[in-house]
């Protein structure tokens, strides 16, 4: 799939942009705080439903404007659609081919998009739940139930919960059996997605990053943890195990008013050789791992899915040297992927042809080739 024409009006810092964009893709440079960001966040935003910047919507619009608009034309295996989202101080609206989404999550099931941004570092370096949310937004890609599964997860623990903050005067035993059952039933699901999906993953991270570093690094690992410990006795049964954490853990639950174990404590182990990258893996390795992890989500995704997504990368050289930029190009042109790729010129970049290349100055955006 690929965008095939992108329209703003007073997002950010640009009044007005129409481009019609090649399969290949587009470069934009420039210097910092320009826009280069806010053309990939605006693509985002219409792939995803949200912004990766912010969650207030009255930040996007343009300062001294009272709404924004974003128009987004992708073709999909030869069918086109318009995504059209319109923005005001206090709330959006997403129509999809004219007619309005019900929920966003849909959105994921239309448009295949991959992304890399500074920020997405605190998947390697940052707490356990950014690696969840880069693990189910990839699963949610790929697997149709997970979302919902995700969604009555959250509804069951919300109430379990409940039933443990309220639970002075004691606890009723058959209601209990009955979220743990539900509770255990969709967290089997959300493991089992998750795990199937990291298992294809992997070797194909281990083959880029291994690219990436000029295979001068240790071999990088990933292992994901059930958010609650294995027993050596359940080890193939993930059902027994969170039912048996569940029971042994609910007299501290009860004291902590809240359920301590479960696929949303959940965390994705990644390390470098023997070391766990959050603690050893340098700037730079851990800016390689996360590049390793998005593309081998391209590749996965192409395979699965049978066309490849798109594929956003923002000021990706700017801690890569001009030779990793190359090896890092000559991945993206084997995944057919379509990319959106910004610059500084920290580091020289490979020059592609076939991609639309701009200048972007003060929300203003030039071509540069024809």
């Amino acid at each position: 799939m690929f965008l095939e024409s992108l329209s703003l009006h007073n997002f950010r810092n640009i009044a007005q942009l129409e481009l019609t964009i090649p399969a290949q893709g587009v470069l934009l440079q420039g210097n910092n705080g320009q826009g280069k960001t806010s053309i990939l966040e605006a693509l985002y935003l219409c792939a995803t439903g949200r912004s990766f910047r912010t969650q207030r919507v009255h930040e996007m619009i343009r300062h001294g404007e009272s709404a924004a608009r974003i128009s987004a034309r992708f073709i999909r295996r030869g069918v086109r659609h318009v995504i059209d989202v319109s923005l005001q101080p206090k709330h959006r609206v997403i129509t999809v081919d004219d007619k309005r989404l019900p929920a966003t999550s849909s959105l994921l099931q239309m448009v295949n998009i991959v992304a890399f941004f500074p920020d997405d570092l605190c998947i390697t370096k940052g707490p356990a739940e950014g690696r969840r949310h880069f693990v189910d937004r990839m699963v949610a890609n790929i697997q149709s139930d997970f979302l919902m599964s995700s969604v009555n997860y959250a509804k069951v623990l919300k109430s379990r919960n409940h039933v443990l903050r309220q639970s002075q005067n004691g606890i009723d035993p058959v209601l209990m059996k009955t979220l743990d059952e539900q509770l255990i039933g969709y967290g089997e699901k959300i493991h089992t997605y998750r795990s199937q999906t990291l298992k294809a993953l992997l070797p194909l991270a281990i083959e880029i990053y291994t690219e990436i570093s000029m295979g001068k690094d240790p071999t990088p690992n990933m292992e994901l943890t059930a958010g609650f410990l294995l027993s050596s006795e359940y080890m193939s049964d993930y059902k027994t195990n969170f039912k048996k954490t569940l029971e042994k853990d609910l007299p501290r639950d009860r004291a902590l008013g809240m359920t301590s174990s479960g696929p949303h404590r959940a965390d994705l182990f990644i390390s470098l050789g023997n070391y766990n990258s959050r603690q050893y893996a340098s700037q730079g390795q851990q800016r390689a791992l996360v590049l390793a992890l998005k593309l081998a989500e391209v590749h996965m995704l192409r395979s699965i899915l049978e066309s490849p997504p798109i594929l956003l990368l923002d000021d990706v050289s700017s801690e890569l040297d001009s030779e990793r930029c190359s090896v890092l190009f000559n991945d993206l042109v084997q995944s057919e992927a379509q990319v959106w790729l910004s610059t500084t010129g920290a580091a020289k970049l490979p020059e592609n042809p076939k991609m639309s290349k701009y200048e972007v100055t003060d929300g203003h955006v030039n071509l540069l080739n024809s």
